[in-house]
């Protein structure tokens, strides 16, 4: 029984199932990339913990307008990263779901051809839905915990570039 089940499940891994395994690859490696980013950005703006008035009373040294502006420049270009990066993990993972419909729907269509092997067909519809549902789950999960850290750093990089602005204007 067990093995009337495996058979068409590992048939079709080398199908259309591993084009949805391939893509989560591919979306697991970005959410480390989303993930390794939001640390490198939190670990800058807050080196010491969360710090809203006094972020930098430990740099209190004056910095030059060109330090500055540099500065600026650095922590909107990690703005706009973590934007890009955690955009295309959330967009990628939505897709999951299309993906199982697509292999279903592929699945399914030879059904309509013939009745031999419906069973096989069948079983490689479901495969298809399942792991389109299964990563969708799991990258809903770990979005979850993305998402507050790269909300934080987005915030946290506003109030750094409010900080800086003022600096630019006291230096004036």
């Amino acid at each position: 029984m067990l093995e009337d089940l495996l058979t068409p499940i590992i048939h079709n891994l080398k199908g259309f199932d591993l084009i949805i395994i391939g893509f989560a690859a591919i979306n697991f490696l970005v959410m480390i990339m989303v993930f390794t980013h939001a640390k490198k950005v939190k670990n800058r703006i807050y080196p010491v913990g969360y710090q809203p008035d006094d972020f930098n009373d430990n740099e209190k040294k004056q910095r030059t307008r060109a330090e500055l502006k540099q500065e600026k420049v650095e922590m909107l270009k990690n703005r706009a990263d973590s934007d890009k990066r955690y955009t295309w993990f959330v967009n990628t993972s939505s897709i999951f779901p299309l993906l199982g419909i697509v292999g279903t729907v592929l699945s399914l269509i030879p059904m309509v051809q013939g009745t031999e092997n419906m069973e096989q067909n069948f079983y490689l519809a479901l495969t298809s839905t399942f792991w389109g549902l299964a990563f969708a789950i799991v990258f809903k999960v770990f979005d979850s915990f993305l998402a507050p850290r790269v909300d934080l750093n987005i915030h946290g990089i506003d109030d750094y570039l409010q900080k800086i602005e003022s600096e630019l204007v006291e230096t004036k």
